[in-house]
């Protein structure tokens, strides 16, 4: 378990990291993120209306039939890329320190391309977002998540490598920087 403690929109807000990938007993769940990998390995970024890089995904919907299904919709909204080998990676429980009873819980998913679609309207913002592959070794520098962020790509490496090998010829890039 790891804790930060942020500053977002001038509101504290308390993050605790959890390695637990069953997220069935989670009750408050506001955000699905994923760290998507391209086969070269590096990581898919985007930017919506000139805020910072951010990864992409988004707020559960009525219509998703589960967390992977929310992440999927977001990917193909934002950055018009289909991802499959979806994983769990955990999650961060988030409680706003200035309000009563304000926990809630943001999964992050490992996930890799299958296909970049050519780029259109994000429904949610009525624009294009950008769309940036990044090494994950510079994530934090575009993402300045802490000691989460770090825990976060540390995981999505991990499982990146691991695929990596049982795979070396068919999916991935043989020459992989890590």
């Amino acid at each position: 378990m790891i804790k930060d403690l942020i500053q977002y929109n001038s509101k504290n807000i308390e993050l605790i990291w959890h390695e637990e990938t069953n997220f069935s007993k989670l009750n408050n769940i506001t955000q699905v993120y994923g760290i998507i990998f391209n086969k070269k390995g590096q990581i898919l970024l985007i930017k919506i209306k000139s805020k910072s890089w951010s990864l992409p995904g988004g707020s559960p919907e009525k219509k998703d039939k589960s967390w992977k299904a929310t992440l999927k919709r977001e990917v193909l909204e934002e950055a018009d890329i289909e991802i499959e080998k979806i994983k769990p990676l955990g999650y961060q429980n988030a409680t706003f320190l200035d309000k009563l009873n304000s926990d809630h819980q943001q999964l992050r998913y490992f996930a890799i391309i299958k296909k970049i679609l050519p780029q259109t309207i994000d429904p949610a913002y009525n624009i294009i977002p950008e769309r940036k592959f990044i090494k994950p070794e510079k994530f934090l520098k575009y993402c300045p998540w802490g000691k989460i962020g770090k825990r976060i790509i540390e995981k999505a490496i991990t499982e990146f490598k691991y695929l990596q090998s049982q795979h070396p010829h068919k999916t991935f890039h043989k020459n992989h920087p890590f």
